[in-house]
């Protein structure tokens, strides 16, 4: 969360599940981007950034319109 707020994300927008679901490796993604739906963190039409990391030797983003 430090390293996304230093670049001037405000934390409320930023939503994660490692500190309650640990690392569940490919389904990181998808179980996170479910979280925000039904917490309404995101809504229809919100453009959302995606963003996952492997072993932290790669990492991967995506933009998209839910």
């Amino acid at each position: 969360l430090k390293a996304f707020t230093k670049f001037g994300w405000p934390a409320e927008r930023i939503v994660t599940t490692i500190e309650t679901l640990g690392n569940t490796i490919g389904a990181s993604i998808p179980v996170t981007l479910y979280k925000a739906i039904r917490e309404g963190t995101i809504e229809r039409g919100d453009e959302v950034l995606l963003i996952g990391t492997g072993a932290g030797l790669s990492i991967g983003a995506a933009i998209i319109t839910y």
